[in-house]
């Protein structure tokens, strides 16, 4: 459909305005409300004749036929839907209702003398929506604008005192003077913690040097045998080994005898008989 109407043939326009196939497309988004591939399909349609069709006729009729106005205020209505747990969610097409009211919006406000856009289609359409589309956009839009517009994982308030250390901090060498002295100090902290490791060391060296509190030779060797004190030397008795049978060592002894040793004629007669 978005090719059709990136051709800009007027017998195309005119087939098109004539059908009632704008009309069954919103009536999909709304049917279908978390089909993503066919949201991006409809904005691309809609951003097209927004914004890039020159054709005034069929801008007309394409904003009747899809009745896209009315269908954005009633979509925007079901904005949230609540989960089988209780949890509300937003629903899955508000990002389309968001977008293209976004897009008609900007072609619908008039400019600071008050008067109309330069798209007078747009407007003149908009306004002939009523006074719903003016309740959608301060009510619905402006919420979802300004949803859109938060940053996300933080605060977006600032006290004074906050906004002043910027200001007064913006530029480079301040900030780049704060971030020395952070490193200056911690590497203060690590020499200082490391000078009293070191002292720590040398104390106990000295204490094993005079005999006072490190280890002795003697003190070692009365640790060992009070340490082997009690321990009984227990004899084992080892079995003796048994001969092996030369028979059995390898595997002649499970090997059949072969044919010639037997007597074939004796083995006979003994069945006959």
């Amino acid at each position: 459909m978005l090719n059709l109407v990136k051709l800009k043939k007027e017998s195309l326009y005119t087939a098109l305005a004539d059908s009632a196939i704008f009309k069954n497309i919103v009536a999909l988004v709304k049917q279908y409300p978390w089909n993503n591939f066919l949201q991006l399909k409809v904005i691309n349609l809609f951003t097209e004749v927004i914004e890039n069709c020159e054709d005034t006729t069929f801008r007309v009729a394409f904003f009747r036929s899809s009745g896209i106005g009315p269908s954005l205020v009633e979509l925007a209505k079901e904005s949230s839907v609540t989960l089988s747990g209780g949890r509300p969610i937003r629903n899955g097409y508000m990002n389309l209702v968001v977008n293209i009211a976004n897009k008609l919006q900007k072609k619908y406000e008039p400019g600071s003398t008050g008067e109309k856009s330069e798209d007078a289609t747009v407007y003149d359409y908009l306004d002939s929506v009523g006074e719903e589309w003016r309740v959608f956009v301060d009510d619905e839009l402006k919420k979802s604008n300004d949803n859109n517009a938060k940053t996300l994982g933080g605060c977006t308030t600032r006290n004074n005192q906050e906004e002043e250390d910027d200001n007064n901090d913006s530029t480079y060498d301040v900030q780049m003077e704060k971030i020395m002295a952070r490193f200056t100090n911690f590497n203060q902290i690590l020499s200082q913690n490391s000078g009293n490791d070191e002292e720590d060391e040398e104390d106990e060296e000295d204490t094993n040097e005079d005999g006072s509190g490190g280890f002795d030779e003697d003190d070692g060797a009365t640790t060992d045998s009070a340490s082997d004190a009690g321990v009984k030397v227990q004899p084992v008795a080892l079995k003796e080994v048994e001969p092996l049978h030369e028979e059995f060592v390898d595997h002649t002894f499970w090997s059949l005898p072969k044919p010639e040793e037997y007597d074939v004629d004796a083995l006979l007669a003994e069945l006959e008989a």
